[in-house]
């Protein structure tokens, strides 16, 4: 076995102390901050895709 730290996920999860290593947190904290950035951004897409789609149709005849 070697001592040198693994350079990816790959060689991190063929050791024997993968949940004892940095790497899961790595991912947790990378699902942690990427989750609501993309709920946000995707907020934001829905209503501006909403406002063009209103513009588009025009106002409706009453």
């Amino acid at each position: 076995m070697t001592t040198a730290r693994p350079l990816c996920l790959a060689e991190a999860l063929r050791r024997p102390g993968y949940l004892l290593s940095a790497w899961p947190w790595r991912a947790l904290a990378y699902l942690l901050s990427t989750v609501p950035i993309a709920g946000v951004l995707a907020v934001g897409l829905l209503v501006v895709g909403a406002a063009l789609t209103y513009l588009r149709a025009g106002p409706s005849p009453r």
